[in-house]
Protein backbone atom coordinates (compact mmCIF):
# COMPACT_ATOMS: atom_id res chain seq x y z
CA UNK A 1 0.00 0.00 0.00
CA UNK A 2 1.40 3.42 -0.90
CA UNK A 3 2.52 5.69 1.92
CA UNK A 4 -0.03 8.34 1.08
CA UNK A 5 -2.91 5.93 1.71
CA UNK A 6 -1.39 3.79 4.48
CA UNK A 7 -3.86 3.40 7.32
CA UNK A 8 -4.05 1.60 10.64
CA UNK A 9 -6.54 -1.20 11.12
CA UNK A 10 -7.96 0.13 14.43
CA UNK A 11 -8.75 3.50 12.83
CA UNK A 12 -10.34 1.74 9.85
CA UNK A 13 -12.59 -0.22 12.23
CA UNK A 14 -13.68 2.95 14.02
CA UNK A 15 -14.41 4.65 10.72
CA UNK A 16 -16.64 1.82 9.57
CA UNK A 17 -18.52 1.64 12.88
CA UNK A 18 -19.14 5.39 12.88
CA UNK A 19 -20.58 5.05 9.38
CA UNK A 20 -22.96 2.26 10.33
CA UNK A 21 -21.10 -0.84 9.16
CA UNK A 22 -21.89 -3.92 11.26
CA UNK A 23 -19.08 -6.07 12.67
CA UNK A 24 -19.20 -9.86 12.79
CA UNK A 25 -16.58 -12.51 13.61
CA UNK A 26 -15.18 -14.61 10.77
CA UNK A 27 -13.91 -18.19 10.54
CA UNK A 28 -10.35 -16.91 10.92
CA UNK A 29 -9.19 -15.60 14.29
CA UNK A 30 -7.14 -12.80 12.75
CA UNK A 31 -10.01 -11.36 10.65
CA UNK A 32 -13.41 -9.76 11.29
CA UNK A 33 -16.20 -9.14 8.79
CA UNK A 34 -17.86 -5.74 8.30
CA UNK A 35 -21.18 -5.54 6.47
CA UNK A 36 -22.38 -2.45 4.60
CA UNK A 37 -25.47 -0.78 6.16
CA UNK A 38 -28.88 -0.21 4.58
CA UNK A 39 -28.47 -2.33 1.49
CA UNK A 40 -30.42 -5.40 0.27
CA UNK A 41 -27.27 -6.91 -1.16
CA UNK A 42 -24.54 -5.36 0.99
CA UNK A 43 -20.81 -5.39 0.54
CA UNK A 44 -18.81 -7.50 2.97
CA UNK A 45 -15.20 -6.62 3.72
CA UNK A 46 -12.56 -8.19 5.92
CA UNK A 47 -10.33 -6.32 8.35
CA UNK A 48 -7.46 -7.68 10.42
CA UNK A 49 -7.87 -7.42 14.18
CA UNK A 50 -4.12 -7.02 14.68
CA UNK A 51 -1.22 -5.60 12.68
CA UNK A 52 0.53 -8.90 12.00
CA UNK A 53 0.60 -11.25 9.02
CA UNK A 54 2.01 -11.24 5.51
CA UNK A 55 -1.33 -10.26 3.95
CA UNK A 56 -1.96 -7.32 6.30
CA UNK A 57 -1.40 -4.56 3.70
CA UNK A 58 -3.22 -6.47 0.96
CA UNK A 59 -6.32 -6.98 3.13
CA UNK A 60 -6.43 -3.28 4.05
CA UNK A 61 -5.94 -2.25 0.41
CA UNK A 62 -8.86 -4.40 -0.75
CA UNK A 63 -11.06 -3.09 2.08
CA UNK A 64 -10.18 0.49 1.16
CA UNK A 65 -11.11 -0.12 -2.49
CA UNK A 66 -14.49 -1.51 -1.41
CA UNK A 67 -15.27 1.46 0.86
CA UNK A 68 -14.14 3.85 -1.88
CA UNK A 69 -16.58 2.19 -4.29
CA UNK A 70 -19.45 2.26 -1.77
CA UNK A 71 -18.88 5.95 -0.92
CA UNK A 72 -18.12 6.87 -4.56
CA UNK A 73 -14.99 8.75 -3.48
CA UNK A 74 -11.32 8.56 -4.35
CA UNK A 75 -9.33 6.06 -2.25
CA UNK A 76 -6.94 8.79 -1.12
CA UNK A 77 -9.79 10.92 0.28
CA UNK A 78 -11.27 7.93 2.10
CA UNK A 79 -7.85 7.09 3.55
CA UNK A 80 -7.38 10.70 4.71
CA UNK A 81 -10.71 10.61 6.54
CA UNK A 82 -9.81 7.30 8.16
CA UNK A 83 -6.44 8.59 9.33
CA UNK A 84 -8.07 11.72 10.78
CA UNK A 85 -10.68 9.80 12.77
CA UNK A 86 -8.87 10.59 16.06
CA UNK A 87 -7.99 14.21 15.29
CA UNK A 88 -9.66 17.61 15.44
CA UNK A 89 -9.15 19.69 12.29
CA UNK A 90 -8.58 23.44 12.17
CA UNK A 91 -9.34 24.57 8.61
CA UNK A 92 -8.09 28.12 7.98
CA UNK A 93 -9.22 29.53 4.62
CA UNK A 94 -8.48 32.96 3.18
CA UNK A 95 -11.45 34.39 1.30
CA UNK A 96 -10.21 36.01 -1.92
CA UNK A 97 -11.40 36.31 -5.49
CA UNK A 98 -10.39 33.38 -7.68
CA UNK A 99 -8.10 35.60 -9.78
CA UNK A 100 -6.40 37.28 -6.80
CA UNK A 101 -3.22 36.26 -5.05
CA UNK A 102 -2.37 36.53 -1.38
CA UNK A 103 0.78 37.66 0.38
CA UNK A 104 3.32 35.10 1.51
CA UNK A 105 3.61 37.18 4.68
CA UNK A 106 -0.09 36.57 5.36
CA UNK A 107 0.22 32.80 5.20
CA UNK A 108 3.45 32.90 7.24
CA UNK A 109 1.77 34.98 9.94
CA UNK A 110 -1.28 32.71 9.85
CA UNK A 111 0.82 29.59 10.44
CA UNK A 112 2.84 31.22 13.21
CA UNK A 113 -0.28 32.57 14.90
CA UNK A 114 -2.14 29.25 14.71
CA UNK A 115 0.86 27.35 16.10
CA UNK A 116 1.33 29.85 18.94
CA UNK A 117 -2.38 29.69 19.82
CA UNK A 118 -2.37 25.89 19.94
CA UNK A 119 0.63 25.76 22.28
CA UNK A 120 -0.68 28.48 24.61
CA UNK A 121 -4.14 26.91 24.83
CA UNK A 122 -2.67 23.44 25.48
CA UNK A 123 -0.33 24.84 28.16
CA UNK A 124 -3.23 26.57 29.91
CA UNK A 125 -5.32 23.39 29.93
CA UNK A 126 -2.38 21.26 31.08
CA UNK A 127 -1.74 23.69 33.95
CA UNK A 128 -5.37 23.32 35.02
CA UNK A 129 -5.02 19.53 35.02
CA UNK A 130 -1.70 19.70 36.90
CA UNK A 131 -3.04 22.06 39.57
CA UNK A 132 -5.85 19.62 40.37
CA UNK A 133 -3.45 16.72 41.03
CA UNK A 134 -2.33 15.64 44.46
CA UNK A 135 1.26 16.24 45.51
CA UNK A 136 2.06 12.56 45.04
CA UNK A 137 0.56 12.54 41.53
CA UNK A 138 2.59 15.61 40.59
CA UNK A 139 5.84 13.91 41.59
CA UNK A 140 5.28 11.13 39.05
CA UNK A 141 4.96 13.37 35.97
CA UNK A 142 6.85 16.12 34.22
CA UNK A 143 4.61 19.15 33.90
CA UNK A 144 5.13 19.94 30.23
CA UNK A 145 5.40 16.40 28.83
CA UNK A 146 1.76 16.29 27.72
CA UNK A 147 2.00 19.66 25.95
CA UNK A 148 5.21 18.65 24.17
CA UNK A 149 3.61 15.38 23.02
CA UNK A 150 0.50 17.23 21.87
CA UNK A 151 2.48 19.76 19.84
CA UNK A 152 4.61 16.96 18.38
CA UNK A 153 1.41 15.31 17.17
CA UNK A 154 0.03 18.47 15.53
CA UNK A 155 0.60 18.48 11.78
CA UNK A 156 -0.23 20.47 8.66
CA UNK A 157 -2.69 18.34 6.74
CA UNK A 158 -3.32 17.85 3.05
CA UNK A 159 -6.28 19.78 1.65
CA UNK A 160 -8.07 18.99 -1.59
CA UNK A 161 -10.34 22.03 -1.75
CA UNK A 162 -7.92 24.11 -3.83
CA UNK A 163 -8.43 27.22 -1.72
CA UNK A 164 -5.86 29.46 -0.09
CA UNK A 165 -5.24 28.26 3.43
CA UNK A 166 -4.08 25.44 5.62
CA UNK A 167 -5.52 22.58 7.64
CA UNK A 168 -3.94 21.68 10.98
CA UNK A 169 -4.56 18.28 12.54
CA UNK A 170 -4.56 18.22 16.34
CA UNK A 171 -4.43 14.80 18.04
CA UNK A 172 -6.94 13.82 20.71
CA UNK A 173 -4.23 11.73 22.42
CA UNK A 174 -6.52 8.85 23.38
CA UNK A 175 -4.42 5.89 24.57
CA UNK A 176 -7.11 3.39 23.63
CA UNK A 177 -9.92 4.43 21.33
CA UNK A 178 -13.13 2.52 22.04
CA UNK A 179 -16.29 3.60 20.28
CA UNK A 180 -18.56 4.89 23.04
CA UNK A 181 -20.29 8.06 24.19
CA UNK A 182 -18.63 8.57 27.57
CA UNK A 183 -14.96 9.19 26.66
CA UNK A 184 -13.85 12.19 28.74
CA UNK A 185 -12.30 15.21 27.07
CA UNK A 186 -8.56 14.71 26.53
CA UNK A 187 -5.93 17.46 26.48
CA UNK A 188 -6.35 17.65 22.70
CA UNK A 189 -10.11 18.19 22.90
CA UNK A 190 -9.79 20.62 25.82
CA UNK A 191 -7.34 22.63 23.71
CA UNK A 192 -9.83 22.74 20.83
CA UNK A 193 -12.60 23.92 23.14
CA UNK A 194 -10.39 26.55 24.78
CA UNK A 195 -9.56 28.03 21.36
CA UNK A 196 -13.21 27.98 20.26
CA UNK A 197 -14.36 29.69 23.45
CA UNK A 198 -11.65 32.31 23.00
CA UNK A 199 -12.89 33.02 19.48
CA UNK A 200 -16.47 33.13 20.80
CA UNK A 201 -15.38 35.73 23.35
CA UNK A 202 -13.80 37.83 20.59
CA UNK A 203 -16.93 37.45 18.45
CA UNK A 204 -19.10 38.67 21.32
CA UNK A 205 -16.78 41.63 21.78
CA UNK A 206 -17.12 42.48 18.08
CA UNK A 207 -20.91 42.23 18.31
CA UNK A 208 -20.93 44.62 21.27
CA UNK A 209 -18.25 46.80 19.66
CA UNK A 210 -16.22 46.72 22.86
CA UNK A 211 -12.85 45.36 23.92
CA UNK A 212 -13.90 46.03 27.55
CA UNK A 213 -16.50 43.26 27.27
CA UNK A 214 -13.71 40.77 26.49
CA UNK A 215 -11.38 41.94 29.25
CA UNK A 216 -14.05 41.86 31.95
CA UNK A 217 -14.74 38.16 31.44
CA UNK A 218 -13.36 35.70 33.97
CA UNK A 219 -9.97 34.24 32.98
CA UNK A 220 -9.77 36.76 30.14
CA UNK A 221 -5.99 36.92 30.28
CA UNK A 222 -5.61 33.32 29.08
CA UNK A 223 -8.47 33.62 26.59
CA UNK A 224 -6.89 36.76 25.12
CA UNK A 225 -3.15 36.20 25.33
CA UNK A 226 -3.25 32.84 23.55
CA UNK A 227 -4.20 34.95 20.49
CA UNK A 228 -1.33 37.39 21.02
CA UNK A 229 0.16 36.68 17.59
CA UNK A 230 -3.16 36.99 15.75
CA UNK A 231 -3.18 40.82 15.35
CA UNK A 232 0.04 40.50 13.34
CA UNK A 233 -2.21 39.47 10.44
CA UNK A 234 -3.78 42.94 10.15
CA UNK A 235 -1.25 44.56 7.83
CA UNK A 236 -1.16 41.70 5.30
CA UNK A 237 -4.84 40.70 5.62
CA UNK A 238 -6.21 43.99 4.28
CA UNK A 239 -9.86 43.64 3.28
CA UNK A 240 -9.66 39.87 3.07
CA UNK A 241 -11.25 37.51 5.57
CA UNK A 242 -9.97 34.32 7.21
CA UNK A 243 -12.65 31.72 7.84
CA UNK A 244 -11.85 29.09 10.46
CA UNK A 245 -13.95 25.94 10.35
CA UNK A 246 -13.22 23.45 13.15
CA UNK A 247 -14.14 19.82 12.50
CA UNK A 248 -14.10 17.78 15.69
CA UNK A 249 -13.38 14.07 15.72
CA UNK A 250 -16.54 11.97 16.22
CA UNK A 251 -14.68 9.67 18.63
CA UNK A 252 -15.29 12.16 21.45
CA UNK A 253 -18.85 13.45 20.92
CA UNK A 254 -19.13 17.24 20.78
CA UNK A 255 -20.84 18.35 23.96
CA UNK A 256 -23.81 20.72 23.76
CA UNK A 257 -21.68 23.67 24.90
CA UNK A 258 -19.57 23.48 21.73
CA UNK A 259 -22.35 23.33 19.14
CA UNK A 260 -22.80 26.48 17.10
CA UNK A 261 -19.34 27.98 17.66
CA UNK A 262 -17.18 25.90 15.33
CA UNK A 263 -17.16 28.49 12.54
CA UNK A 264 -15.11 31.64 13.10
CA UNK A 265 -14.64 34.80 11.02
CA UNK A 266 -11.38 36.71 11.38
CA UNK A 267 -11.26 40.15 9.74
CA UNK A 268 -9.90 43.64 10.33
CA UNK A 269 -12.65 44.55 12.81
CA UNK A 270 -12.18 41.49 15.02
CA UNK A 271 -8.38 41.88 14.95
CA UNK A 272 -8.64 45.54 15.96
CA UNK A 273 -10.86 44.78 18.96
CA UNK A 274 -8.64 41.82 19.93
CA UNK A 275 -5.57 44.05 19.80
CA UNK A 276 -7.21 46.54 22.17
CA UNK A 277 -8.18 43.74 24.54
CA UNK A 278 -4.59 42.42 24.56
CA UNK A 279 -3.28 45.89 25.40
CA UNK A 280 -5.73 46.21 28.30
CA UNK A 281 -4.87 42.78 29.67
CA UNK A 282 -1.15 43.49 29.53
CA UNK A 283 -1.63 46.91 31.12
CA UNK A 284 -4.65 46.61 33.44
CA UNK A 285 -6.91 49.63 33.66
CA UNK A 286 -6.93 51.89 36.69
CA UNK A 287 -8.77 51.09 39.92
CA UNK A 288 -12.56 51.28 39.70
CA UNK A 289 -15.08 52.25 42.37
CA UNK A 290 -17.91 49.67 42.25
CA UNK A 291 -20.87 48.44 44.26
CA UNK A 292 -21.99 44.83 44.77
CA UNK A 293 -25.27 43.76 46.37
CA UNK A 294 -25.57 40.16 47.51
CA UNK A 295 -24.78 37.89 50.44
CA UNK A 296 -21.64 36.53 52.14
CA UNK A 297 -21.03 33.23 50.40
CA UNK A 298 -17.82 32.17 52.16
CA UNK A 299 -15.99 33.49 55.23
CA UNK A 300 -12.61 32.70 56.74
CA UNK A 301 -10.19 34.08 59.32
CA UNK A 302 -6.61 33.39 60.34
CA UNK A 303 -7.44 33.56 64.05
CA UNK A 304 -9.49 31.16 66.16
CA UNK A 305 -11.34 33.90 68.00
CA UNK A 306 -13.39 35.55 65.24
CA UNK A 307 -14.60 38.41 67.44
CA UNK A 308 -11.29 39.42 68.97
CA UNK A 309 -9.77 42.62 67.59
CA UNK A 310 -6.35 41.19 66.73
CA UNK A 311 -4.45 43.57 64.49
CA UNK A 312 -2.75 40.96 62.29
CA UNK A 313 -5.87 38.83 61.80
CA UNK A 314 -7.06 38.19 58.25
CA UNK A 315 -10.82 38.25 57.81
CA UNK A 316 -11.80 37.30 54.26
CA UNK A 317 -15.34 37.27 52.88
CA UNK A 318 -16.60 36.45 49.40
CA UNK A 319 -19.75 38.36 48.52
CA UNK A 320 -21.84 36.78 45.77
CA UNK A 321 -24.42 38.92 44.04
CA UNK A 322 -24.73 41.55 41.33
CA UNK A 323 -22.10 44.11 40.36
CA UNK A 324 -23.15 45.91 37.18
CA UNK A 325 -20.06 48.10 36.75
CA UNK A 326 -17.69 45.23 36.02
CA UNK A 327 -20.08 42.41 35.12
CA UNK A 328 -18.91 40.33 38.13
CA UNK A 329 -20.95 37.86 40.19
CA UNK A 330 -18.66 37.59 43.24
CA UNK A 331 -15.88 39.57 44.91
CA UNK A 332 -13.46 38.44 47.62
CA UNK A 333 -12.42 41.08 50.15
CA UNK A 334 -10.62 41.68 53.48
CA UNK A 335 -12.86 43.17 56.20
CA UNK A 336 -12.36 45.02 59.44
CA UNK A 337 -13.60 43.37 62.63
CA UNK A 338 -16.74 45.55 62.61
CA UNK A 339 -17.62 44.65 59.01
CA UNK A 340 -16.76 40.98 59.61
CA UNK A 341 -19.34 40.93 62.42
CA UNK A 342 -21.89 42.31 59.97
CA UNK A 343 -21.05 39.52 57.54
CA UNK A 344 -21.56 36.92 60.28
CA UNK A 345 -24.93 38.48 61.10
CA UNK A 346 -25.91 38.48 57.41
CA UNK A 347 -25.15 34.75 57.18
CA UNK A 348 -26.96 33.87 60.39
CA UNK A 349 -30.06 35.96 59.59
CA UNK A 350 -30.00 35.40 55.81
CA UNK A 351 -29.75 39.10 55.05
CA UNK A 352 -28.40 41.00 52.04
CA UNK A 353 -25.35 43.25 52.14
CA UNK A 354 -24.31 46.21 50.02
CA UNK A 355 -20.58 46.72 49.58
CA UNK A 356 -18.86 49.67 47.98
CA UNK A 357 -15.24 48.95 47.13
CA UNK A 358 -12.31 49.68 44.83
CA UNK A 359 -11.29 46.93 42.39
CA UNK A 360 -8.70 46.36 39.70
CA UNK A 361 -8.44 43.76 36.95
CA UNK A 362 -6.22 40.79 37.70
CA UNK A 363 -5.30 37.67 35.74
CA UNK A 364 -8.35 35.87 37.13
CA UNK A 365 -11.35 38.12 37.69
CA UNK A 366 -11.11 41.25 39.87
CA UNK A 367 -9.15 42.09 43.02
CA UNK A 368 -10.70 44.22 45.77
CA UNK A 369 -8.06 46.75 46.87
CA UNK A 370 -10.13 48.69 49.43
CA UNK A 371 -13.56 48.34 51.06
CA UNK A 372 -15.20 51.75 51.32
CA UNK A 373 -18.36 50.58 53.08
CA UNK A 374 -20.03 47.33 54.15
CA UNK A 375 -23.74 47.79 54.80
CA UNK A 376 -26.20 45.26 56.21
CA UNK A 377 -29.59 45.60 54.48
CA UNK A 378 -33.01 44.82 55.98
Amino acid sequence: MEDRVKIEHHKFRQYLKLNGWKEFPSNRKSLDVFVEPKEDNPFEIFLPNNNYGNDYDLILRNALKAVSYVEDRDETLVALNINRIDKDLFNYRVSVDSQDSISVNLLTSLLESATYTLKEAATFEENRIYNNLTRKERESIRRRDEVDQFMEGCAFAHTWRGSFGVTIETPLQIVTTPLCDDIPDTLGRKTTKRILWGHKLISDGVEKGSADYIVEKLEAIEDVLMFERLPELRDSLGKNTINLDVKMSPIIPARTMIKGITKVRIDGTSLQILEKAIEQVKEPSSIKDVEIVGWPKTMSTSKEDLLKDVEEAERKVTVKGVCHEINATSLKMDLTLEDYRKAIQAQMQVKTVRVRCDVRKKHFGWEVTHVRSFELLD
